[in-house]
């Protein structure tokens, strides 16, 4: 899995900060019409004692998506660290096939049409 991360946080804990993150998850899977991945959304510790907000890992084979908030380090606007993540499921499939060694000029001309074709529906 491709992990990226969002380093808005500070100390502490967070159930509030999660449902808020999670609610937030959910609203842009909708508003982005994402429902073609499977995204978990999860709240835990990080393992490598990292100080990020959250991270985001994702998979070609299924579009799976996991989005954690760390619950070491509560972000100050949950909400916003949840659009950021999402932001990487958007972009997820760009940079899976962007970083294939074989990737054809149509695999990339389909999925940037894909992309505008969900963000004119928002913009």
């Amino acid at each position: 899995m491709t992990r990226k991360m969002c380093k808005i946080a500070v100390k502490g804990e967070g159930k509030k900060a999660f449902a808020d993150f999670k609610e937030e998850v959910l609203r842009q899977i909708e508003r982005l019409g994402l429902k073609d991945w499977d995204i978990e959304v999860q709240h835990v510790e990080f393992e490598d004692g990292s100080e990020d907000a959250a991270c985001t890992q994702f998979t070609e084979e299924g579009r799976v998506a996991i989005i954690s908030l760390n619950k070491a380090w509560t972000p100050k606007d949950p909400r916003r660290v949840a659009k950021h993540e999402i932001g990487h499921v958007l972009l997820g499939r760009i940079h899976i096939i962007a970083t294939k060694r074989w990737t054809s000029e149509k695999e990339m001309d389909d999925e940037i049409e894909s992309l505008c074709t969900r963000l004119e529906k928002v913009l």
